[in-house]
């Protein structure tokens, strides 16, 4: 298993993507509330749940119910657990693998970090963490589906087994970002097929290649989620203009989305009755099957 260590690599944020500098700060600060908490602890603590997805670079599900103002510990037995100021202690006796970072913190891995996470968020959000897992990115790549697979078959029942059960069903492997797999769910419960992510399609004159975030390929329809860490510059608006003209040109259906009209219900409700009009123009639903 590869694992992402965003504080392993504190002061090398400029070798990676402008994604990842939320994720390293995210990291730092959280590394000096762990050795902080290490400090006042006579036992070695093991950091686990949203204190590992931090540590461990891994995007944060919207709307969970753990503290964020506590570090969060796991131990094997009840009679382990200790009463620490800002240290949230929890049982967790299911196998898992340790991962030994910087000044003396140890971190759980990233499948039992997530799992451990699923019974304080939505199924959705459950989605979010395993397809962040399997992204395309080999630098923030950490598992994958098998090994998440041969995870829950060979675990008991645990807290948020249910969440992980769907999510395993609706995850995919190869996404960009949390945002694109939320738009994924949000479109499969809008009625509409599953989408292909990442569809690779090479321009048969340029030999370009470009990945098509979400894509029905066989009615050449894409959607493409305009997050503002790639768009908002002017290479990234260079970009996905030839890109759009590219596909265009192709006989392709553009169909663009910013995280505002995913987060309002009325520009949401607008948005997909574009989309399903597109859809109907290229021979309905049943096409996309």
């Amino acid at each position: 298993m590869v694992v992402y260590i965003p504080s392993m690599n504190i002061d090398r944020r400029h070798e990676y993507p402008v994604m990842l500098s939320g994720a390293f700060a995210l990291a730092r600060i959280e590394l000096e509330r762990c050795i902080d908490a290490g400090n006042r602890c006579r036992q070695p603590l093991l950091f686990c749940s949203l204190s590992a997805l931090k540590l461990l670079g891994i995007p944060i599900p919207l709307g969970h119910r753990l503290a964020d103002d506590k570090v969060h510990v796991c131990v094997s037995r009840q009679d382990m657990r200790s009463t620490v100021k800002g240290v949230n202690f929890r049982v967790w006796s299911l196998p898992l693998q340790k991962h030994h970072l910087q000044d003396g913190i140890s971190v759980v891995d990233p499948i039992t970090a997530c799992m451990q996470m699923l019974a304080f968020c939505s199924r959705e959000e459950a989605a979010m963490l395993f397809d962040s897992l399997m992204c395309r990115d080999p630098q923030r790549h950490m598992v994958s589906l098998g090994e998440i697979e041969g995870y829950l078959a060979g675990v008991a029942s645990f807290r948020g087994k249910k969440n992980a059960v769907w999510a395993l069903d609706h995850c995919r492997e190869g996404t960009d970002s949390p945002m694109e797999t939320r738009l994924r769910l949000r479109i499969e419960q809008s009625g509409l097929p599953r989408p292909e992510v990442n569809h690779r399609l090479v321009h048969p004159e340029t030999h370009e290649v470009w990945y098509l975030d979400l894509a029905y390929p066989q009615r050449k329809i894409a959607i493409e989620y305009q997050g503002e860490e790639f768009h908002a510059t002017r290479a990234g608006l260079q970009r996905d203009s030839r890109k759009i003209a590219a596909l265009q040109g192709l006989g392709w259906a553009v169909i663009p989305i910013t995280a505002e009209s995913l987060s309002s219900e009325h520009q949401w409700l607008i948005w997909m009755r574009t989309v399903k009009d597109i859809v109907a123009q290229k021979g309905g639903l049943r096409s996309l099957v």
